[in-house]
């Protein structure tokens, strides 16, 4: 290859990954119930789970649907971003039956983190009534939600946003032949999508 080409397809390589580098992780937030031996709930972890690696610790935030726009939920952190094991996680809890089925029933993902809210100074409006109804939450429901990488000054927004230098667009459905969410985004001309069981009821 002449060294004029050689390097234009070292260019082509570099900007491909630089973009792809720059498009922000999308995932799920899951909040999985722990039952004790008479079916109440004795723990209830958080967890990140998207189809990119982390490289350090990073911000997300909640993409709560509602109508046509999405209210920012703002918002959970990773600060440990190596990757967890879901078989590694079901042992920590014993096997718990109901956990178990829970974190099997999702799909789409390939990396694990544990998650927390941010420190409280930052929650917005969303997130102080989302950690206030979480802490009353004693049945088994497991709560999730579709998050990105990427922080927001509005609380509202359109369903398809710029993040990252890449519009966005995220939505959710409910088939009818399964009791399942599947969640989607579209970044760019990339698609992502994550499922899980609703257990009866929805999911977020």
């Amino acid at each position: 290859m002449r060294p004029i080409l050689r390097y234009l397809a070292a260019m082509a390589v570099f900007c491909s990954t630089a973009q792809a580098q720059s498009i922000p992780a999308v995932g799920l937030f899951e909040q999985i119930p722990v039952l004790d031996d008479s079916q109440g709930v004795k723990a209830r972890p958080n967890y990140i789970l998207t189809d990119t690696p982390l490289h350090g610790p990073t911000v997300f935030s909640g993409l709560q649907l509602i109508d046509d726009k999405i209210e920012v939920v703002c918002c959970f952190e990773v600060t440990q971003p190596t990757p967890l094991s879901m078989r590694g996680e079901i042992a920590k809890y014993g096997g718990e039956l109901h956990f178990t089925a829970v974190f099997e029933g999702i799909r789409g993902y390939r990396y694990i983190y544990r998650a927390q809210p941010v420190a409280k100074r930052r929650w917005n409006r969303a997130m102080t009534s989302l950690m206030r109804e979480m802490r009353t939450m004693n049945d088994g429901y497991p709560y999730s939600l579709g998050v990105i990488a990427a922080t927001f000054d509005k609380a509202v927004m359109p369903q398809t946003f710029e993040a990252g230098g890449a519009k966005t667009r995220y939505s959710y459905r409910y088939p009818e032949d399964s009791e399942r969410v599947i969640h989607t985004f579209v970044q760019g001309k990339r698609k992502v999508e994550f499922s899980e069981d609703t257990f009866g009821g929805a999911a977020h």
